[in-house]
């Protein structure tokens, strides 16, 4: 996913959903940078907007997020499945004409 000297962001707030397994040796080898930041300010939010604007053709942003409806049951579900780790990412969606 990432090019060689490239830089993955992982914006926090979220569980701890315990160890993984990786490589130092491919992290190392493609001389990679890992960013780790818990929160964020509002002057964050502009140039991960613009990220995600730039790799819109090469992510399928919208295929990663499973949509729930903003009502009681549908946000139930998003964070009973956000939970038990059965999306990548919950998104609640205001209209239901988007769901």
């Amino acid at each position: 996913m990432l090019r060689d000297g490239g830089t993955y962001v992982e914006m926090g707030q979220f569980t701890d959903a315990g160890a993984i397994a990786t490589s130092w040796h491919r992290i190392c080898a493609k001389d990679l940078n890992v960013l780790g930041s818990w929160a964020f300010t509002a002057n964050d939010l502009p140039l991960g907007v613009d990220m995600l604007d730039r790799a819109r053709d090469k992510y399928p942003w919208l295929d990663m997020q499973t949509l729930y409806p903003f009502d009681e049951g549908g946000v139930s579900r998003a964070v009973k499945d956000a939970m038990a780790m059965k999306t990548v990412k919950s998104t609640i969606v205001p209209w239901p004409e988007l769901v």
